[in-house]
């Protein structure tokens, strides 16, 4: 009589006799898939020189995940490095495919110069810069369009 191997008689799937080895890849997979997600807004991250008709502000921005929407948050300065101001905008997808971001800015000042504004940009396909508008409001009305680009620096 031939006595079969242990092996043989009893097969076993790899899921049973691995179970470390398939969690590790299933949340491989899954880290992998949200990273992905988060770098769908991710160009918006760091530091970006500004012009428009007033001056040119240095945005530094990040990325949050607020109640599952894209929140593009930060601060801009002027040209010697002091803070003007708080931005925040989400970042969508327009008509044509671009990716735009489009929110509000607050200037911080004494009392008396503090303002606020609204905006719209759109990233370029080179990932690393925008173009678009902004423009400052008051509690009664909203001034003209002013055109808004930007670098990633």
């Amino acid at each position: 009589m031939r006595i079969p191997h242990p092996r043989i008689s009893q097969p076993r799937t790899f899921l049973v006799e691995h179970p470390l080895v398939v969690l590790t890849v299933a949340f491989t997979i899954a880290f992998l898939a949200l990273a992905e997600l988060a770098d769908a807004a991710d160009p918006w991250s760091g530091v970006w020189n500004t012009q428009h008709r007033f001056g040119n502000p240095q945005l530094d921005l990040a990325v949050v995940n607020q109640d599952g929407e894209y929140l593009v948050k930060g601060s801009f300065s002027d040209d010697s490095g002091e803070r003007l101001g708080f931005i925040r905008g989400e970042v969508s997808q327009s008509g044509q495919g671009d990716e735009v971001w489009a929110g509000s800015f607050r200037n911080i000042g004494d009392g008396s110069s503090e303002s606020r504004g609204r905006f719209s940009v759109a990233l370029q396909s080179d990932q690393a810069s925008f173009s678009g508008w902004y423009r400052n409001c008051s509690s009664i009305s909203c001034s003209k369009r002013y055109r808004w680009t930007g670098e990633h620096s």
